[in-house]
């Protein structure tokens, strides 16, 4: 067995509060190389750093990885990928984030769509937003 999980987590929390992203993706290599069960909650303070640190297609490249191992999703993570997309003005990555919701049959919040229909406006796309699946929703 590798780390313990908790550990693992608390590690990357500190270094999410430092902004420390090259430090914390050490980390999670670190942890993943010694079979730790890596949980939404290790990816979530990656992503975590990506949006202090701006880094949008970072944070899309972690939540992907996160996919692709297996990790099931949570609102939280999803949340905090399409936070850091819409910083980014990344409307067409925050769509497909908040397609994903569906898709994995995770219930979408008001942040999730907030954030989705912030990001149409950030990259001057508001008027598409109108015509997708994010305020059929809202009705």
């Amino acid at each position: 067995d590798g780390p313990d999980p908790r550990t693992g987590s608390q590690i990357l929390s500190r270094f999410a509060k430092q902004n420390a992203l090259e430090t914390a993706l050490h980390a999670l290599s670190w942890l993943e190389t010694r079979n730790c069960k890596l949980s939404c909650y290790h990816y979530c303070s990656i992503i975590d750093v990506c949006a202090a640190t701006s880094m949008w297609p970072q944070a899309l490249h972690q939540f992907t990885d996160m996919l692709h191992h297996g990790v099931e999703v949570d609102i939280v993570t999803i949340n905090a990928t399409i936070s850091t997309c819409e910083k980014g003005g990344e409307w067409e990555s925050a769509l497909w984030l908040f397609n994903v919701v569906e898709l994995h049959r995770v219930k979408s919040d008001t942040v999730t769509t907030g954030a989705t229909i912030s990001a149409f406006e950030k990259g001057s796309e508001w008027e598409t937003a109108l015509h997708s699946s994010i305020l059929s929703g809202l009705a």
